[in-house]
């Protein structure tokens, strides 16, 4: 999809630069090619503020993707 689009295995950090480098507000999240859902900006200030304590330390890379 033009590099408007995640992958479900991509952390919240790629959704975060594809919305910075696009300028768009949602994209659709694939998988095996196909669209299972949808980010938005809204989904990322959320996820920031239910987890504050996690801006203070590096990302645990044990967590699981956030989009599965």
């Amino acid at each position: 999809m033009c590099g408007r689009s995640v992958k479900a295995h991509d952390d919240l950090r790629a959704a975060y630069r594809t919305f910075r480098r696009t300028g768009v507000r949602r994209l659709p999240v694939l998988a095996a090619g196909r669209v299972v859902g949808v980010v938005t900006v809204d989904d990322l200030f959320l996820d920031v503020f239910r987890r504050p304590a996690d801006l203070r330390r590096p990302g645990d890379p044990r967590e699981p993707a956030p989009f599965q």
